[in-house]
């Protein structure tokens, strides 16, 4: 984003964010965000530079809500043990609304921005993959299951529920049951 007043940017920014949520990529209009901001269009360019630079620091801010959120949340456990079923229902709950638009808008249109959250995903897998090491040292989770395996099956997991066809109380759900099973069957 361009221009330095930091209120207005981040009014567009969130403006255009529920847009999005509400309404889907092709709801946010520029026309109707710069109305709603208050700005006239030709300074909202200036603010977002382009509609894929905003499109692509909303994508941006949504990874981080959901799969970043997602990731910190397992990485932060000191124990594995500490997993809860609070935790997974919070975990559950990061797979529907923003990753959905994401998944199903976004990288369909801005094929770029799919690549973007790539690398981001391979900064997490290494992450995620040291835990999981680190818990099979400790003995607190079975060790006849690499940690490479596990990372994957939990991707695969959460993406193919995030792309379904199913609704978000369904996609959450079956998600709580899927992680629950997932991390009590990982116990050692």
């Amino acid at each position: 984003m361009k221009v330095d007043n930091l209120q207005t940017q981040e009014r567009v920014l969130e403006t255009a964010k529920n847009m999005m949520l509400e309404y889907g990529l092709k709801g946010v209009n520029m026309d109707k965000l710069a109305r709603q901001c208050g700005v006239a269009k030709a300074t909202l360019y200036k603010i977002i530079g382009s509609k894929q630079e905003l499109i692509t620091k909303i994508a941006v801010d949504f990874f981080a809500d959901t799969f970043g959120h997602l990731f910190e949340s397992i990485l932060s456990k000191n124990s594995y043990q500490n997993f809860t079923k609070t935790d997974i229902e919070s975990l559950a709950s990061l797979a529907i609304g923003k990753m959905r638009v994401i998944q199903k808008q976004v990288f369909l249109e801005y094929p770029m921005i799919e690549k973007q959250f790539s690398e981001n995903m391979e900064g997490y897998k290494n992450q995620f993959i040291a835990k999981f090491v680190l818990l099979q040292a400790r003995g607190e989770i079975i060790k006849d299951i690499t940690p490479e395996s596990i990372y994957r099956f939990f991707r695969t997991i959460f993406m193919q529920m995030v792309t379904s066809s199913y609704s978000d109380p369904e996609v959450k759900s079956q998600l709580i049951e899927m992680y629950y099973v997932f991390f009590r069957g990982l116990k050692a």
